[in-house]
């Protein structure tokens, strides 16, 4: 009986000590994590810890993080922005991370950048959302909500075990804290130079195998309709590429947005296959091409005066007429 007891004793304490482990360098781990100050994590902390004050934000994919450059839109508007856009993500990121927000601010303008396949779900992806969340499970109600109905194993580990929220991020968290990650700028992250060599031609992809998840088409209606309803601004615009495909978002994004009485900012062809020294690749376009884009994008929507019964000086966005395609 006693060594029944002395094992069920160590077995205590061994469990405390674990437990205590687990806590100690699990918040140690956030500590660092959402004191980030480049890379994609930092952007996704600043967005889910209750940070974001600015007037514009751009919501979307590396599409976002790359072609938006938030100093040229500050310059235009005289408003402060801040892009949120993440490598890789798609719409229930953008959603997840727009009811975060909304829930402790309001911006004035919101731009949601659509990739081509927005509408397309993919397995990997659900993965790779859930370690970009699970850091913030205690953060966030949307994120809480969010990983309590699409991985709720996932969720049970990650409340049981703070060690398990970052098992996927030592090696960010390096990188970024040693400066070799990504930088950015207000969010916006631009990429140098041009990697397309030689002759170029834009060709048509013959992408059969499109096809739409209506999961994703509603979660793009609700956070049109989330936006509309707060009384904030929103521009849906899909950004300039080089790469052309058969199939795409935008016929499904506009007849969502028509009942919204909007449409889409279609710059999908904004460049030509002569303007490759805009790009960085096929899809994402360098700098040169952002600082472009984004002076064209801003000269197809003027700055007002807020209108209503609280008047104020602060300017606001109004839409303008414009399509390239």
């Amino acid at each position: 009986m006693k060594k029944v007891l002395k094992l069920f004793r160590n077995l205590l304490l061994l469990a405390g000590i674990v437990f205590l482990a687990d806590r100690g360098i699990g918040y140690g781990l956030q500590y660092f994590y959402e004191n980030e100050r480049q890379g994609d994590n930092s952007k996704t902390s600043y967005a889910l810890t209750r940070k974001v004050k600015e007037d514009v934000l751009i919501f979307g994919s590396s599409r976002a993080a790359h072609h938006y450059v938030s100093d040229i839109i500050q310059e235009s508007t005289g408003l402060s922005c801040y892009n949120v856009g993440r490598d890789g993500m798609k719409l229930s990121y953008y959603y997840v991370l727009l009811k975060s927000i909304l829930s402790y601010h309001k911006p004035k303008a919101i731009i949601l950048d659509l990739n081509h396949d927005d509408f397309i779900l993919e397995e990997k992806y659900r993965d790779k959302m859930v370690s970009a969340l699970l850091p913030y499970i205690d953060r966030s109600k949307a994120v809480r909500e969010y990983l309590a109905d699409e991985a709720p194993l996932e969720s049970w580990k990650a409340r049981f075990s703070y060690l398990y929220r970052y098992n996927s991020v030592p090696s960010s968290l390096l990188m970024n804290h040693i400066g070799m990650g990504q930088k950015h700028i207000l969010g916006y992250e631009p990429l140098k130079q041009s990697k397309i060599r030689g002759d170029f031609k834009v060709q048509m992809v013959d992408n059969e195998e499109y096809r739409e998840d209506p999961a994703l088409v509603r979660e793009f209606d609700a956070f049109v309709k989330a936006v509309r309803d707060q009384g904030i601004e929103l521009y849906v615009v899909y950004s300039p590429s080089l790469r052309r495909v058969k199939y795409d978002c935008i016929n499904t994004a506009n007849t969502v947005l028509a009942s919204y009485n909007m449409r889409l900012f279609d710059y999908s062809q904004y460049f030509t296959s002569n303007e490759k020294q805009f790009f960085y690749d096929e899809t994402h376009m360098n700098n040169s091409g952002a600082e472009r884009f984004t002076k064209a994008f801003m000269q197809s929507i003027k700055v007002r005066k807020n209108a209503g019964e609280n008047k104020t000086d602060e300017p606001a966005f109004v839409q303008v007429e414009y399509s390239v395609r």
